[in-house]
């Protein structure tokens, strides 16, 4: 039976001192001019769901000014079950709580997973390879357990060897083993990544061709090395890095870091063959973000066998008319949906009607 978020508690959060949103279980839009801390909302919101935030705070930032401690809790329900989950802050530290026992953040995530819209999002793809990677990788610490947990591996072995590039005397044996360690741990998380991405592929095509019918957009997956082995398994992935490792290695002692690696990979997007990055229109590079965050909202469905939290944080005003009864029609009555807003003008009579609108004020 779905969850849905009920009511989120703010104490001396960001610019809330004590402060109890009720939450519907299909939309509420939070209305308020800039600066009123609907952002903050929807940040608490993310935090209490995924464990982390878009915004990468330092944890002092969350706690209100002149304040001591901080926290946030939200109630997540359905017919047969009540849970909370608790963040609290004091002196600069993060605990989290599940159901009032101490938990961290992935013990949190999976019960209700979140997916966010930002104006940020809309630089997925025309910005850096890094925002579409670190796109497809936080969606899929929410998706998967051991996501995270595989992404952390090899973080630390792609550390540990751009530490011993960077001295003035390298020791070769040692780099040699953490060669070996790091093309390990790239070839897990490799797979884990392009298995999320073929899973969330053939959606996000689909929903791309709802939103342009005229068009047809193809996403290819670029790995470090020459392209992705015909048959993906551990040896052959192991090998094309190693082969990739080869190529590559003169330049690492000179420039003093790993140069290949799925922390090299990238994602491109493709309308009528040529690449959006380049070609692409503003509208047609903000109808394939769209296209990304409802076919997550299809994928967590399919998989998870749930409707996640959908988080839109002021994305009306950076969509035209189209997109954004495109994105509402989407919304509606398949997934609970926070939306923060300045204007309820870009909602039409009938979706204000179904929703509880929270009114902000400084």
């Amino acid at each position: 039976m779905q969850l849905f978020a009920s009511n989120i508690e703010f104490y001396n959060f960001r610019n809330y001192s004590d402060n109890t949103f009720l939450l519907d279980p299909k939309l509420t839009i939070l209305l308020g001019k800039n600066a009123v801390g609907k952002t903050n909302a929807i940040e608490a919101l993310q935090l209490l769901t995924s464990g982390d935030s878009f915004r990468s705070p330092l944890t002092e930032e969350l706690v209100k000014l002149n304040e001591e401690q901080s926290s946030i809790s939200l109630a997540i329900t359905n017919e047969k079950r009540n849970i909370e989950t608790k963040l609290v802050i004091t002196d600069n530290k993060k605990q989290f709580y599940l159901n009032g026992k101490k938990t961290n953040a992935r013990g949190i995530r999976g019960i209700l997973p979140s997916i966010l819209f930002n104006p940020d999002d809309l630089q997925i793809v025309k910005g850096a390879p890094g925002l579409r990677r670190k796109s497809l990788d936080n969606f899929g610490i929410q998706l998967h357990k051991y996501y995270s947990q595989v992404k952390n591996e090899f973080e630390k072995a792609l550390a540990q060897r751009n530490k011993i590039l960077k001295e003035d005397y390298i020791d070769l044996n040692l780099l040699e083993a953490w060669t070996d360690s790091l093309i390990t741990h790239a070839t897990m998380f490799y797979l884990y990544r392009t298995s999320l991405f073929d899973r969330l592929y053939p959606y996000i095509k689909e929903i791309y061709k709802m939103l342009a019918p005229e068009e047809v957009l193809d996403i290819s997956y670029i790995p470090s090395f020459t392209s992705r082995p015909k048959q993906e398994d551990k040896s052959s992935v192991y090998k094309a890095l190693y082969d990739n490792y080869k190529e590559v290695k003169d330049q690492e002692l000179q420039r003093k870091v790993s140069l290949f690696g799925p922390q090299k990979d990238d994602i491109c997007f493709y309308i009528n063959q040529k690449d959006a990055r380049i070609y692409g229109s503003q509208g047609q590079q903000r109808s394939i973000v769209l296209a990304i965050k409802m076919a997550e909202v299809k994928l967590v469905q399919e998989m998870l066998s749930m409707s996640p939290l959908l988080l839109l944080d002021d994305v009306m005003s950076e969509l035209d008319s189209d997109r954004r009864d495109a994105l509402l029609n989407f919304i509606d009555n398949s997934v609970q949906t926070v939306i923060s807003t300045t204007h309820l003008s870009y909602f039409n009579e009938e979706t204000l009607s179904k929703a509880q609108v929270i009114t902000l004020e400084k």
